[in-house]
């Protein structure tokens, strides 16, 4: 396995790829009332969305409203979940646990997109 960070959630905690660990965690003192990804720019008036991805601060884009910028996050985690699980199966060393998480938060990232709901947290 590359570089690898502890991930934890209330069931396990397992070694997992560095790359993951960022996109599961989630912070609600830093986002206030807000949804996930989503704050208020004063400035520009406008709702922006952003997600870390591979310990990167991704803009998203600005939105007219909250639910569609949390839509684009949403939209972005998915994106980076399967490219994190597609670049974890090519390890050598492969932990079914991790395996397990990754496609948890792929699967309630779909579910809540399909559903047109708001996602609170990718935790397992």
């Amino acid at each position: 396995m590359n570089t690898a960070a502890l991930a934890f959630s209330p069931l396990a905690v397992q070694a997992a790829p560095i790359q993951s660990t960022p996109i599961q965690h989630t912070s609600l003192n830093t986002r206030g009332c807000y949804l996930l990804g989503v704050s208020f720019d004063q400035r520009k008036r406008r709702y922006r969305a952003r997600c870390h991805i591979n310990g990167k601060r991704i803009h998203l884009g600005y939105f007219d409203n909250p639910w569609q910028a949390h839509k684009a996050w949403q939209e972005a985690k998915v994106s980076a979940l399967q490219a994190t699980l597609q670049n974890y199966l090519e390890q050598p060393l492969v932990h079914s646990a991790v395996v397990r998480t990754l496609l948890t938060g792929i699967a309630t990232l779909n579910a809540d997109l399909s559903a047109c709901r708001d996602t609170v947290s990718l935790s397992a």
